[in-house]
């Protein structure tokens, strides 16, 4: 997706005087906290994500996070039935791609049945990688991700666009989901 700004097409915008709110990007960086890596990539965080799933064993658990009711759809979790090799993780993820990385409605969890690995890509434009960093930073550093401090804007705003309505309508629809109401962490 690229740059915009004055526009509500973005998922995450930050405030910027005489301007109003415009299209966040970070600055393609990666910080290591206890356990996990936090990632802040500038752009394509659903490839950075598919690159970061390629690093962990399968099959996965796929875990779409509804932040809001929309439509007929509870605000909740909702946990895909089946899991998803590899290559069915890459094409949900590849049809989705502009949903989930242009609108600010919800979260991604993908995970083995192991407590970790577990990649999460939250509507603030991050990953968070927990596992196995000695795989995860070298595949960092070579898509140009440096150590930093992701900088979250103050003030910030999610957008949640109507042009995708139809969209999660398809992802929603479309598959078995088991369901249950947001966590707290969520």
């Amino acid at each position: 997706m690229e740059d915009v700004a004055a526009s509500a097409d973005f998922k995450l915008g930050r405030h910027e005087p005489g301007a109003g709110m415009v299209a966040h990007r970070y600055a393609n960086v990666y910080h290591r906290e206890k356990g996990r890596l936090v990632i802040a990539p500038k752009r394509d965080q659903i490839g950075l994500f598919l690159a970061l799933a390629r690093q962990i064993d399968g099959p996965f658990r796929f875990v779409y996070v509804l932040l809001g009711p929309f439509g007929r759809y509870a605000e909740g979790r909702y946990e895909l039935s089946v899991r998803l090799d590899h290559e069915s993780l890459e094409l949900l993820l590849d049809q989705f791609r502009l949903f989930f990385q242009g609108d600010a409605r919800h979260h991604v969890f993908i995970g083995n049945d192991s407590p970790e690995p577990l990649l999460f890509y939250d509507q603030h434009d991050l990953i968070y990688a927990y596992g196995p960093a000695e795989r995860y930073v070298p595949l960092l550093e070579s898509q140009g991700l440096t150590p930093g401090v992701p900088e979250m804007p103050s003030p910030h705003s999610h957008h949640i666009r109507p042009e995708f309505d139809v969209v999660a309508e398809e992802l929603l629809s479309g598959r078995d989901w088991k369901t249950g109401p947001l966590l707290e962490s969520d």
